[in-house]
């Protein structure tokens, strides 16, 4: 199911960025993607791809959660799990990007994988969120800004 329009409201800002600036423990929307047959497709309406990174791989492998198929509530409820301890309001409306928020983990992402992603309730849905893209044939990406609001919601101090 696509829970993709349940984000719209939630997005404060979409900036074209290259493949080479997607950093983990941010979200992303992934508009065309080079799939191994060597056929581009647009990924828009029911396909659109939101995604959480978790890591890259030293291949160039982007391993993700495709949020876009997840209830919002769900998946924001999971993340405050990543949300460093202690944070303010201030500290959330001056951070730049979402990964500023969230605990650190080397670039591969193992730690949150496996501490966080893989006993998560996220992570055995139907269908199966967990996605894994290769950096090189993402072709058009942009970064997701989330309102701060909700992210004080979820990710302050309680």
């Amino acid at each position: 199911m696509a829970f993709h329009l349940e984000y719209i409201p939630l997005i404060t800002e979409q900036n074209k960025v290259s493949k080479s600036s997607i950093e983990p423990r941010n979200i992303y929307k992934i508009n065309s993607y080079k799939y191994k047959e060597g056929v581009t497709k647009p990924l828009s309406g029911i396909d659109t791809a939101l995604v959480f990174v978790i890591g890259i791989t030293p291949d160039k492998t982007v391993c993700c959660l495709k949020i876009s198929e997840v209830k919002s509530k769900i998946f924001f409820t999971w993340l405050s799990k990543l949300a460093k301890k202690g944070l303010s309001s201030e500290e959330i409306d001056e951070s730049e990007q979402l990964s500023d928020l969230l605990m650190v983990d080397n670039r591969d992402g193992k730690k949150i994988f496996n501490q966080f992603v893989k006993s998560s309730r996220i992570y055995r849905a139907d269908p199966f969120p967990y996605r894994t893209y290769i950096l090189g044939s993402i072709k058009n990406v942009e970064e997701i800004k989330i309102n701060k609001d909700l992210l004080k919601k979820y990710l302050g101090s309680k």
